[in-house]
C-alpha cells in the first residue's frame, strides 16, 4: 500500500483519509488548509531538489490528507495539540520516504553525513517530577556520550545511567524514567561532573515552568532575568555544559541571545521558545537567539 501500516493507523486514528487517489484527481498546490510548519520546510526542500517523481508523491499525499483535514475543520496546527501534530507530521514524512524508497533522514536532509549524538535523560526535575515533594528545579539532566557509533553511545548512556543510580542510591524514577533525587541543581551537577571523562552533560531547563512574575523561582531564592543569565553562564563554564535547552522564559528571545553571546561554546536550544512554529523559528534565527532547535 502507498502508506506504511503504522502511518495509516495514525491517520485513521486522527480521522484522516487514507485513500490512494491518482494524480489526475489531485489539485495542484502545497499542503493543506492546516499549516504544518515542519512539513512545509521538509516538502519545500524535497520539491526543489528532486522534481517529477517526488512532486507526484507529494501530490498523492496531499490528496490523501486534505479531505480528512477539511472534514475535521482544522485550520491551525495548534488545534491538533503537540502529540497528535507530531504523529501527523511523522506519518506524512514516513509515507513520502517509503514511496521514494528512501530512509526518513534522506528525505529530511539527503546530504547529511554525520550521525547525531544521542542525549539520555538521567536525572529528572521540574514538572516531570512534580509527584515528588523534593526534586531539582531543572527538568532534565542529559548524558551526551562521545563514542563513535550509535550502538556504543547507547551502551554508554545505559552504563552511566546505572552507575549514577547506584552512586546516588536512587530507587525511584519520574514519569520520563529519569532518576528521582532530592538534591538541589548544583549538587546534581557536582555528581554528574564525575562522569565527564565518558560523557558530556546538558540540561533541559524548561525555564518557563519556574518563571513567575518576572522572576525565576529556584525555591531557595528568586533570580531576576539578569541574575538567572549570569548564573547559567557561570555553571555552563564551571561544568563544561555543552547543551542548554530552554534556558529562559519561552517569550524571552533577547534573553536567549544574551546567554548565547556569553557562552558561545554551549549549544543554546529552543523548544518551548520555537514550538515548531515557523515564524518563531525565523525570529529566533534572525535575533541570533539559538544555535539549536527541536
Amino acid at each position: 500500500p502507498f502508506m506504511p501500516s503504522t502511518s495509516e493507523k495514525i491517520f485513521r486514528q486522527l480521522g484522516l483519509a487514507v485513500a490512494q487517489p491518482t494524480l489526475k484527481d489531485c489539485k495542484p498546490g502545497l499542503l493543506p488548509s492546516i499549516k504544518i510548519n515542519k512539513g512545509e520546510i521538509l516538502f519545500t526542500k524535497v520539491l526543489t531538489k528532486e522534481e517529477e517523481k517526488e512532486e507526484a508523491v507529494f501530490s498523492r499525499i496531499k490528496c490523501s490528507v486534505e479531505p480528512g483535514v477539511e472534514k475535521l475543520g482544522i485550520k491551525d496546527a495548534r488545534e491538533f495539540g503537540g502529540n497528535a501534530l507530531f504523529a501527523f507530521e511523522s506519518a506524512i514524512v514516513k509515507s513520502l520516504a517509503k514511496s521514494l524508497g528512501k530512509e526518513v533522514w534522506q528525505v529530511i536532509n539527503s546530504r547529511a553525513r554525520i550521525f547525531p549524538r544521542p542525549a539520555g535523560n538521567v536525572i529528572g526535575g521540574g514538572l516531570h517530577s512534580s509527584s515528588f515533594k523534593e526534586h531539582p528545579v531543572y527538568q532534565e539532566y542529559l548524558l551526551i556520550p562521545k563514542e563513535e557509533t550509535f550502538a556504543e553511545n547507547f551502551e554508554m548512556i545505559r552504563d552511566v545511567y546505572n552507575q549514577i543510580g547506584r552512586l546516588l542510591n536512587a530507587r525511584e524514577v519520574n514519569d520520563e524514567g529519569a532518576w528521582h533525587v532530592k538534591l538541589h541543581d548544583e549538587a546534581v551537577l557536582e555528581e554528574l561532573d564525575k562522569f565527564t571523562s565518558a560523557v558530556d552533560i546538558g540540561i533541559d531547563l524548561s525555564s518557563s515552568s519556574f518563571f513567575r512574575e518576572n522572576l525565576y523561582d529556584y525555591k531557595t531564592a528568586e533570580y531576576t532575568k539578569e541574575a538567572h543569565i549570569e548564573h547559567l553562564a557561570t555553571i555552563a563554564k564551571r561544568y563544561n555544559l555543552i547543551y542548554l535547552e530552554d534556558p529562559l522564559n519561552e517569550e524571552d528571545f533577547a534573553g536567549f541571545a544574551e546567554l548565547k553571546r556569553l557562552i558561545p561554546d554551549t549549544i543554546i536550544v529552543g523548544d518551548d521558545l520555537t514550538a515548531t512554529h515557523l515564524d518563531r523559528v525565523k525570529k529566533a534565527v534572525n535575533e541570533r537567539a539559538i544555535s539549536g532547535v527541536i
